[in-house]
Protein backbone atom coordinates (compact mmCIF):
# COMPACT_ATOMS: atom_id res chain seq x y z
CA UNK A 1 0.00 0.00 0.00
CA UNK A 2 0.96 3.51 -0.36
CA UNK A 3 2.31 5.73 2.80
CA UNK A 4 -0.68 8.00 3.70
CA UNK A 5 0.30 12.04 3.59
CA UNK A 6 0.46 12.37 7.42
CA UNK A 7 1.27 10.50 10.62
CA UNK A 8 0.93 11.52 13.89
CA UNK A 9 2.98 10.37 17.26
CA UNK A 10 0.73 10.64 20.19
CA UNK A 11 0.19 8.39 23.30
CA UNK A 12 -0.87 5.47 21.19
CA UNK A 13 2.68 5.72 19.67
CA UNK A 14 6.17 4.48 20.50
CA UNK A 15 9.41 5.78 19.42
CA UNK A 16 13.52 4.88 19.42
CA UNK A 17 15.87 7.66 19.94
CA UNK A 18 19.60 6.44 19.60
CA UNK A 19 22.26 8.68 21.03
CA UNK A 20 19.39 10.19 23.68
CA UNK A 21 21.35 11.41 26.45
CA UNK A 22 22.28 14.60 25.37
CA UNK A 23 21.74 17.12 22.42
CA UNK A 24 18.95 16.76 19.42
CA UNK A 25 18.77 13.07 20.96
CA UNK A 26 17.65 14.66 24.41
CA UNK A 27 15.53 17.22 22.78
CA UNK A 28 13.95 14.54 20.53
CA UNK A 29 13.21 12.49 23.50
CA UNK A 30 11.37 15.47 25.52
CA UNK A 31 9.08 16.57 22.73
CA UNK A 32 7.94 12.87 22.27
CA UNK A 33 7.51 12.66 26.01
CA UNK A 34 5.62 15.82 25.62
CA UNK A 35 3.10 14.13 22.74
CA UNK A 36 2.63 11.56 25.41
CA UNK A 37 4.55 8.61 23.25
CA UNK A 38 6.40 5.95 24.92
CA UNK A 39 9.81 5.96 24.16
CA UNK A 40 12.84 3.88 24.18
CA UNK A 41 16.01 5.55 24.58
CA UNK A 42 18.99 3.99 23.93
CA UNK A 43 22.89 6.11 24.47
CA UNK A 44 26.49 4.88 25.47
CA UNK A 45 26.67 7.31 28.08
CA UNK A 46 24.75 5.65 31.02
CA UNK A 47 24.84 8.83 33.13
CA UNK A 48 23.53 10.94 30.57
CA UNK A 49 21.16 9.74 29.88
CA UNK A 50 19.57 8.47 33.48
CA UNK A 51 19.51 12.26 33.75
CA UNK A 52 17.47 12.63 30.35
CA UNK A 53 15.17 10.08 31.32
CA UNK A 54 14.69 11.90 35.16
CA UNK A 55 13.35 15.14 33.40
CA UNK A 56 10.59 13.26 31.10
CA UNK A 57 7.13 12.81 32.29
CA UNK A 58 6.46 9.08 31.28
CA UNK A 59 8.97 6.54 32.85
CA UNK A 60 11.05 5.45 29.35
CA UNK A 61 12.59 2.35 28.40
CA UNK A 62 16.48 3.06 28.66
CA UNK A 63 19.48 1.04 27.65
CA UNK A 64 22.86 1.82 27.62
CA UNK A 65 23.84 1.26 24.26
CA UNK A 66 26.93 1.11 21.78
CA UNK A 67 25.78 1.54 18.25
CA UNK A 68 28.70 0.58 16.54
CA UNK A 69 27.60 -2.60 18.00
CA UNK A 70 25.74 -4.85 16.05
CA UNK A 71 24.72 -7.08 18.80
CA UNK A 72 24.09 -4.66 21.39
CA UNK A 73 21.49 -2.54 18.72
CA UNK A 74 19.89 -6.02 18.30
CA UNK A 75 19.88 -7.09 21.99
CA UNK A 76 18.02 -3.26 22.84
CA UNK A 77 15.93 -3.90 19.91
CA UNK A 78 14.60 -7.28 21.03
CA UNK A 79 13.76 -6.01 24.02
CA UNK A 80 11.46 -2.88 22.83
CA UNK A 81 9.59 -5.27 21.02
CA UNK A 82 9.18 -7.41 23.90
CA UNK A 83 7.71 -4.86 25.71
CA UNK A 84 6.50 -1.82 23.22
CA UNK A 85 5.96 -4.19 19.61
CA UNK A 86 6.97 -2.34 16.68
CA UNK A 87 7.96 1.40 16.96
CA UNK A 88 6.14 3.96 15.17
CA UNK A 89 8.84 6.01 14.86
CA UNK A 90 12.56 4.57 14.71
CA UNK A 91 15.21 7.56 15.14
CA UNK A 92 18.97 6.83 14.13
CA UNK A 93 19.93 9.84 16.21
CA UNK A 94 23.99 8.62 18.29
CA UNK A 95 26.49 10.59 16.09
CA UNK A 96 30.13 11.72 17.09
CA UNK A 97 32.68 13.89 15.44
CA UNK A 98 36.04 13.60 14.15
CA UNK A 99 38.18 16.62 12.91
CA UNK A 100 41.95 17.15 11.65
CA UNK A 101 42.77 16.71 8.24
CA UNK A 102 43.07 13.19 5.76
CA UNK A 103 46.85 12.45 6.07
CA UNK A 104 46.58 12.83 9.92
CA UNK A 105 43.49 11.22 10.80
CA UNK A 106 44.22 7.24 11.87
CA UNK A 107 42.40 4.58 10.15
CA UNK A 108 41.59 3.84 13.80
CA UNK A 109 39.80 6.35 13.92
CA UNK A 110 37.93 6.47 10.79
CA UNK A 111 36.66 3.14 11.63
CA UNK A 112 35.04 4.71 15.02
CA UNK A 113 33.57 7.26 13.10
CA UNK A 114 32.24 4.95 10.75
CA UNK A 115 30.96 2.88 13.37
CA UNK A 116 28.72 5.61 15.23
CA UNK A 117 27.87 7.53 12.69
CA UNK A 118 27.12 5.11 9.87
CA UNK A 119 27.12 1.82 11.16
CA UNK A 120 24.86 2.70 13.77
CA UNK A 121 22.40 3.77 11.66
CA UNK A 122 22.29 0.83 9.11
CA UNK A 123 22.45 -1.86 12.39
CA UNK A 124 19.32 0.60 13.88
CA UNK A 125 17.61 0.12 10.72
CA UNK A 126 18.48 -3.42 10.43
CA UNK A 127 17.45 -4.44 14.22
CA UNK A 128 13.83 -2.15 13.90
CA UNK A 129 12.61 -2.25 10.08
CA UNK A 130 11.74 -5.99 9.72
CA UNK A 131 9.08 -5.65 12.60
CA UNK A 132 7.86 -2.37 11.15
CA UNK A 133 7.58 -3.75 7.36
CA UNK A 134 5.66 -6.81 9.34
CA UNK A 135 3.59 -4.70 10.70
CA UNK A 136 2.98 -2.12 7.51
CA UNK A 137 3.18 0.94 9.44
CA UNK A 138 6.48 3.27 10.96
CA UNK A 139 8.77 5.79 9.90
CA UNK A 140 12.65 5.88 9.85
CA UNK A 141 14.63 9.03 10.38
CA UNK A 142 18.33 8.68 10.03
CA UNK A 143 20.35 11.86 10.77
CA UNK A 144 22.91 13.08 8.56
CA UNK A 145 24.20 16.60 8.60
CA UNK A 146 24.58 19.44 6.18
CA UNK A 147 28.29 18.21 6.22
CA UNK A 148 26.79 15.32 4.14
CA UNK A 149 25.85 17.34 1.25
CA UNK A 150 28.99 19.63 1.66
CA UNK A 151 32.66 18.73 1.73
CA UNK A 152 34.85 20.91 4.55
CA UNK A 153 38.07 21.13 4.76
CA UNK A 154 39.58 19.10 8.26
CA UNK A 155 36.09 17.01 8.08
CA UNK A 156 37.16 14.45 5.49
CA UNK A 157 35.87 11.55 8.15
CA UNK A 158 32.81 13.12 9.04
CA UNK A 159 31.64 14.24 5.91
CA UNK A 160 32.25 10.71 4.60
CA UNK A 161 30.20 9.27 7.39
CA UNK A 162 27.16 12.21 6.38
CA UNK A 163 27.30 11.44 3.11
CA UNK A 164 27.31 7.99 3.31
CA UNK A 165 24.34 7.93 5.67
CA UNK A 166 22.51 10.17 2.75
CA UNK A 167 23.00 7.61 0.19
CA UNK A 168 21.84 5.07 2.21
CA UNK A 169 18.82 6.50 3.30
CA UNK A 170 17.52 7.75 -0.06
CA UNK A 171 18.39 4.28 -1.50
CA UNK A 172 16.09 2.77 1.41
CA UNK A 173 13.39 4.99 0.75
CA UNK A 174 13.24 3.68 -2.73
CA UNK A 175 13.12 0.26 -1.69
CA UNK A 176 10.48 0.62 0.84
CA UNK A 177 8.40 2.62 -1.76
CA UNK A 178 5.31 -0.37 -1.60
CA UNK A 179 5.50 0.07 1.39
CA UNK A 180 3.39 1.86 4.74
CA UNK A 181 6.76 2.40 6.40
CA UNK A 182 8.98 5.10 5.05
CA UNK A 183 12.35 7.08 5.62
CA UNK A 184 13.42 10.35 6.00
CA UNK A 185 16.69 12.01 5.92
CA UNK A 186 18.04 14.68 8.28
CA UNK A 187 20.69 17.37 7.27
CA UNK A 188 20.92 19.57 10.63
CA UNK A 189 23.01 22.83 10.10
CA UNK A 190 24.86 24.76 13.19
CA UNK A 191 22.98 23.22 16.17
CA UNK A 192 24.20 24.25 19.80
CA UNK A 193 25.16 20.93 20.73
CA UNK A 194 28.59 19.65 22.43
CA UNK A 195 29.62 17.42 19.51
CA UNK A 196 32.30 20.15 19.39
CA UNK A 197 33.79 19.55 22.84
CA UNK A 198 33.20 15.74 22.35
CA UNK A 199 34.59 15.64 19.57
CA UNK A 200 38.01 14.12 18.26
CA UNK A 201 40.78 16.30 16.72
CA UNK A 202 43.95 17.97 16.29
CA UNK A 203 44.82 21.55 15.97
CA UNK A 204 41.95 22.69 13.88
CA UNK A 205 38.02 21.73 13.32
CA UNK A 206 35.92 21.77 10.81
CA UNK A 207 36.68 23.92 8.28
CA UNK A 208 40.02 24.58 9.75
CA UNK A 209 38.79 26.52 12.52
CA UNK A 210 40.32 26.62 16.08
CA UNK A 211 38.54 23.97 18.64
CA UNK A 212 37.32 27.85 20.48
CA UNK A 213 36.05 28.78 17.23
CA UNK A 214 34.48 26.40 16.17
CA UNK A 215 33.17 25.73 19.76
CA UNK A 216 31.95 29.68 20.05
CA UNK A 217 30.35 29.05 16.42
CA UNK A 218 28.26 26.65 17.71
CA UNK A 219 26.64 27.80 20.88
CA UNK A 220 25.20 30.63 18.78
CA UNK A 221 23.32 27.77 16.83
CA UNK A 222 20.09 26.67 16.75
CA UNK A 223 18.65 25.65 20.20
CA UNK A 224 18.19 21.40 20.17
CA UNK A 225 14.85 21.83 21.01
CA UNK A 226 14.21 24.34 18.10
CA UNK A 227 15.78 21.20 16.17
CA UNK A 228 13.83 18.25 17.70
CA UNK A 229 10.68 19.98 16.39
CA UNK A 230 11.46 20.74 12.69
CA UNK A 231 12.12 16.81 12.86
CA UNK A 232 9.43 15.65 14.07
CA UNK A 233 7.20 17.98 12.45
CA UNK A 234 8.53 17.01 9.09
CA UNK A 235 8.77 13.04 9.67
CA UNK A 236 4.76 13.59 10.70
CA UNK A 237 3.88 15.12 7.15
CA UNK A 238 6.11 12.07 5.96
CA UNK A 239 8.88 14.60 4.39
CA UNK A 240 11.70 12.62 2.43
CA UNK A 241 14.33 15.30 3.23
CA UNK A 242 14.68 17.28 6.13
CA UNK A 243 16.54 20.45 6.27
CA UNK A 244 17.50 21.77 10.14
CA UNK A 245 18.33 25.45 10.25
CA UNK A 246 19.04 28.67 7.86
CA UNK A 247 22.33 27.88 7.40
CA UNK A 248 21.46 24.30 6.29
CA UNK A 249 18.41 25.49 3.55
CA UNK A 250 21.47 28.03 2.54
CA UNK A 251 24.31 25.60 1.95
CA UNK A 252 21.95 23.14 -0.04
CA UNK A 253 21.05 25.53 -2.17
CA UNK A 254 24.71 27.00 -2.64
CA UNK A 255 25.40 23.52 -3.55
CA UNK A 256 22.83 22.89 -6.21
CA UNK A 257 23.57 25.95 -7.57
CA UNK A 258 27.33 25.64 -7.99
CA UNK A 259 28.26 22.05 -7.16
CA UNK A 260 31.69 22.64 -7.59
CA UNK A 261 32.39 26.90 -7.41
CA UNK A 262 30.86 25.95 -3.77
CA UNK A 263 34.46 25.03 -2.75
CA UNK A 264 35.82 28.23 -3.66
CA UNK A 265 33.42 29.85 -0.64
CA UNK A 266 33.59 27.06 1.62
CA UNK A 267 37.98 27.71 1.51
CA UNK A 268 37.48 31.89 1.95
CA UNK A 269 35.41 31.20 4.85
CA UNK A 270 38.03 28.23 6.06
CA UNK A 271 40.75 31.52 5.61
CA UNK A 272 38.74 33.78 7.92
CA UNK A 273 39.61 31.79 11.53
Amino acid sequence: MARGFMMRFDHSSTAVVTGAASGIGAALAAALDAKGVQVALCDVDEAGLAKVASTLQQTPLTETVDVSDSDAVHRFAKRVLQEHGPPDLTIANAGVALAGDFLSGTPEEWEWIFGVNFWGVVYTCRAFLPAMIERDKGWLVNISSVFGLIGVPNCSAYCATKAAVKGFTESLDLELRDSRVGVSCVHPGGIATNIVNKARSGANMFGGQSRDRSARIIANGMHPDRAASIILHGAEREKKRILVGRDAWVLDKIQRLAPVGYRRLIELASKTR
